[in-house]
């Protein structure tokens, strides 16, 4: 269990990250989104390790790594994920987000285009628009007047997809796992809704150079039809794909999922990345 130290707005954080496969491939690093940790990728790890290595961080306020008070920045989310990287001796690497953790990824692919290799956003807007702010306000809102049980309910019913909705045996089947969401949301998840807030990458998504897959899925009722098709627009020469999946995608369809993350990264991974000096 790595932990690797920077300053934030708010002070100082250590940062925990688990590393998976073999430190000599090719890196990558994985943001998790809102509300969720590092666990949220042991699939796509167990998925990729034979070929890669891997480093997935909990953000501030998530799983092991404890958050600032107030408020936190997305620059401070930014700055957590270098210093994994930096802590992991890595100089090049392939970076993909969920969610939230697409807008850190993005951020930090605008900001240091010549230290990434590869770039997966899913699930990732420019800003909100009224009727996700109006989501967030209302995760803000249920969180506060009921916890994570009333929370973990609302986003059930949100990034779930029809698939699920098929799938899903019975009422107390999806009760349960419904229960389990609540048990495994982030203590500082309130601190990450107000960052969904107040994110705007509208000037910072044009820096981006990497290779850039975009998925996208269809029946997300998070971040709608267009804020996706924003991003798109912003990143002209991203490769597109729309997964017949909502929101949730990474946990719904763990399968399918990472065979798109893996057949872009195929195409783009190095033999091995350079590893720095330290």
């Amino acid at each position: 269990m790595p932990i690797a130290t920077t300053s934030l707005s708010g002070g100082s954080t250590a940062v925990h990250y688990d590393t998976y496969g073999n430190p000599a491939a090719p890196t990558v690093v994985l943001i998790h989104g809102t509300g969720a940790d590092a666990r949220q990728w042991l699939h796509l790890a167990n998925h990729l390790k034979d070929r890669f290595h891997i480093l997935a961080l909990d953000l501030a306020g998530s799983g092991r790594t404890t958050g600032p008070e107030g408020s936190v920045a997305l620059d401070d989310l930014a700055s957590q994920v270098r210093a994994v990287v930096h802590h992991a001796g890595i100089n090049s690497y392939h970076l993909l987000g969920h969610s939230l953790g697409a807008m850190v990824a993005a951020s930090i692919a605008a900001a240091s285009p010549q230290r990434i290799a590869s770039l997966v956003l899913h699930a990732g807007w420019v800003h909100a628009d009224v009727e996700m702010t109006a989501t967030f306000e209302q995760w803000r809102t249920l969180l506060a007047t009921g916890g994570n049980a009333l929370l973990a309910e609302a986003i059930a019913l949100q990034a779930f997809g029809p698939h699920y909705w098929a799938g899903v045996a019975d009422l107390d089947t999806h009760r349960r796992l419904v229960a389990q969401m609540a048990s495994t949301i982030a203590p500082g998840t309130d601190l990450l809704i107000g960052l969904d807030l107040a994110i705007d990458l509208t000037t910072a998504l044009s820096a981006i150079t990497a290779p850039t897959l975009l998925l996208h899925s269809r029946h997300d009722r998070i971040v709608p039809k267009a804020r996706r098709d924003a991003l798109s627009a912003s990143l002209p020469h991203a490769h597109v794909v729309e997964l017949d999946q909502g929101h949730a995608a990474p946990a719904i369809d763990p399968d399918g999922f990472a065979v798109e993350v893996s057949r872009f990264l195929a195409t783009h991974a190095r033999p091995r990345h350079s590893i720095e000096h330290r």
